[in-house]
């Protein structure tokens, strides 16, 4: 699993927008289907002190490599039907991972890379309900499966406490009422013949509103044989603004082909739009009902399977890197 999008769905936006302690609340909390959003990777930036009125500094933020984000329905992934009590699916650069939110947390119940799907026979909590300074949590999570002719285990320990609250520093200016949350994880893969471990220590700064963190740091030790592996890096999102009028992102329309369409939907992005986008398919009812798992791109031209998908009349929403989007309708038949 790429150790990117493991930390994308750990964390959810604070359900109060007053000046008090934050406190996240599955009502106002809990991830569903849905806009997705831009992760930006950049170099590691120290978290700071805990406890309250703090100020984080994170100005210095730059950015060297993006990844684009969507939260779908699970019944319309490749493995939705291996996790039947999923509510929300997050796909990213053609990984899935599985949730289940209900009001006591949001609990990860396995993945699927590399076209295999891991499934947790002991789901993990990796967010509490509700949360606020000086929450805490500890929980663990297994799973056992065969790849080949291999015997695989995995089990982890989830441990999370609420430190600090106060105000988070951006290059795009300063965004007060942020809650800090200290999140460590280690996990244990057990092969037949050896065993790989990876701890995760990391700090995600939720802000107000949001259902996901707007930066957070990450330390990951990786050891086998032995020998460890230590990699940092913060990622963060800068959508407070666009730095694009709202008007000049919904005048942009793809050209999409065939349509009517039965399988395969084909599109040509706008010249100038920027790496690879992500693609949502929305219904009638505004509702994301697939993500880009099954996305295939040659620079500004693509294709996205909605075989699945019954009859119907359809939005094709495609997001650039830069926060660009291109809408336009289409049919199934």
């Amino acid at each position: 699993m790429n150790m990117n999008q493991i930390f994308t769905l750990l964390s959810f936006g604070i359900a109060s927008v007053s000046l008090a302690q934050p406190t996240l609340t599955f009502n106002a909390n809990a991830p569903q289907p849905g806009p997705g959003h831009e992760w930006r990777f950049s170099t590691y930036i120290a978290p700071g002190q805990g406890g309250s009125g703090q100020v984080w500094d994170f100005s210095q933020l730059s950015t060297d490599s993006t990844a684009m984000v969507s939260l779908v329905d699970p019944a319309t992934t490749t493995f939705g039907a291996q996790f039947p009590t999923a509510t929300v699916a997050e796909v990213s650069d053609g990984s899935t991972v599985y949730f289940r939110t209900d009001a006591n947390g949001v609990y990860m119940l396995g993945y699927e890379a590399e076209g295999f799907p891991v499934v947790y026979s002991n789901e993990g909590r990796f967010m509490s309900f509700p949360c606020t300074h000086q929450t805490t949590w500890n929980d663990t999570y297994a799973a056992s499966f065969q790849d080949e002719d291999v015997e695989v285990g995995i089990s982890g320990n989830i441990t999370a406490v609420a430190d600090g609250h106060g105000t988070l520093v951006l290059p795009s200016g300063s965004v007060a009422n942020v809650l800090r949350v200290h999140w460590t994880q280690e996990e244990e893969t057990q092969f037949d013949l050896f065993t790989f471990s990876t701890d995760f220590d990391s700090y995600l700064y939720y802000v107000p509103g949001r259902s996901y963190p707007l930066v957070q740091t990450v330390t990951a030790t990786t050891s086998v044989f032995g020998n460890s592996v230590v990699t940092q890096f913060t990622q963060w999102v800068n959508d407070l603004t666009t730095g694009m009028p709202e008007a000049t992102l919904e005048r942009a329309v793809p050209d999409l082909f065939p349509v009517p369409t039965r399988g395969h939907l084909n599109f040509t992005l706008p010249p100038q739009f920027s790496g690879t986008p992500l693609v949502t398919i929305t219904d009638a009812t505004g509702r994301t009902v697939r993500g880009v798992d099954n996305l295939r791109t040659n620079g500004t031209q693509g294709s996205v399977d909605v075989s699945a998908l019954p009859a119907g009349v359809y939005q094709f929403i495609a997001t650039d890197e830069l926060g660009q989007r291109a809408t336009a309708r289409f049919t199934v038949e």
